[in-house]
């Protein structure tokens, strides 16, 4: 891959950013965790850097040197990469974000235009298109020792050929280079540099995906735990001909937590019984209400109501009935979850048919 170093700019605290090696870091100085001057903030995909030149001090306290003085923070020849996630502050202008000392290796903005130059000397390259202030945007800036390149989003945006060799023997910042700061508001949220040139498809590949590159921070999400409630049944509202195999409430032959067979009410003829359930708190939830029983019958059919009060909030109808118990998981649709009004007053209904 030929990557030279990895900055995902997300280690707030210590202040310090190192490259994927642990090689090359550098300190913030003026405004770290402040309310002005350059600062580590926070969005949907991590901290980034938010930087400011209104700070106060020298370049080197004020903006987040990368590497050291013999350029451990720049690529290694005079072929190589950029990608980063970028957001254009709002003053328009030129701002440098990366580079050093007059002759090295530069990434500014140039009226929110990207543009990649010899510090000082020459523009090699300038992007067509403008960056939208405010909004992070992905990039990428390619150099093979004769031609530069821009990309941006998914696209390659610019392409033109300046041969040049540049001076890598210097310290390089991010936010700063040479005496162009980037702008007040602007933002680095993650940033690497490859010691190649890496190829138009690898590039569009890497911007189509630079999770592969940078690991993404995990954000954990906090989610209410929803308990199960059940409704059994507590009470007879009425039996018609339907009995009891065991004493006289008929109740009492449905309450089971698992099905037993054993005990269960009959009904020789045409009836209807209802049983109270007990009673449930409204989930504020229109999905997740289900509703079981098990059945059987030697002739005719038998439909089974879920009721409030007087209402019925769904119905099913088995006619014939099975000839051997069989048990239903009737699922609520969300319309009839939502008609209950009073989870206190559910009951269940059987109609021998």
């Amino acid at each position: 891959m030929g990557l030279a170093h990895v900055w995902s700019l997300n280690v707030c605290g210590s202040r310090m950013v190192r490259d994927c090696a642990g090689n090359a870091h550098g300190v913030f100085g003026v405004g770290d965790g402040g309310t002005s001057g350059n600062q580590w903030l926070r969005n949907d995909l991590g901290w980034f850097i938010n930087f400011s030149n209104t700070g106060t001090g020298t370049i080197a306290s004020v903006d987040l040197p990368v590497g050291n003085t013999s350029g451990s923070g720049s690529p290694e020849s005079n072929q190589f990469s950029f990608l980063f996630r970028i957001k254009p502050g709002s003053s328009g202008g030129v701002h440098g974000f990366y580079g050093g000392a007059p002759g090295t290796i530069e990434l500014r903005l140039s009226g929110d235009k990207i543009e990649l130059l010899k510090t000082a000397v020459m523009v090699i390259a300038s992007s067509a298109s403008t960056l939208t202030e405010g909004v992070w945007q992905w990039a990428g800036v390619t150099y093979d020792g004769s031609a530069g390149k821009i990309f941006i989003g998914n696209r390659l945006d610019a392409s033109a050929s300046n041969a040049t060799t540049f001076n890598q023997n210097s310290q390089y910042y991010l936010g700063v280079a040479d005496v162009e700061r980037f702008a007040n508001g602007s933002g680095l949220q993650h940033f690497c540099v490859f010691n190649r040139a890496v190829s138009d498809v690898q590039m569009l590949h890497y911007l189509s995906n630079p999770w592969q590159i940078f690991e993404p921070e995990t954000i954990p999400l906090f989610f209410s735990t929803i308990t199960p409630q059940y409704a059994r049944p507590t009470s007879d509202v009425s039996a018609g001909t339907w009995t009891a195999s065991t004493g006289s409430d008929l109740f009492a032959m449905l309450d089971e937590t698992a099905a037993d067979d054993g005990d269960y009410i009959t009904s020789t003829t045409a009836s209807t019984c209802e049983v109270a359930l007990g009673s449930l708190s409204d989930p504020a939830l229109s999905t997740g209400h289900i509703v079981r029983y098990r059945i059987s019958a030697t002739g005719g059919g038998i439909t089974v109501r879920l009721r409030e009060g007087t209402t019925t909030i769904a119905s099913w109808t088995h006619d014939p009935a099975p000839a051997s118990l069989t048990t239903y998981s009737q699922t609520l649709s969300s319309g009839e979850a939502d008609s209950i009004t009073d989870y206190t007053a559910l009951k269940l209904q059987f109609e021998a048919t």
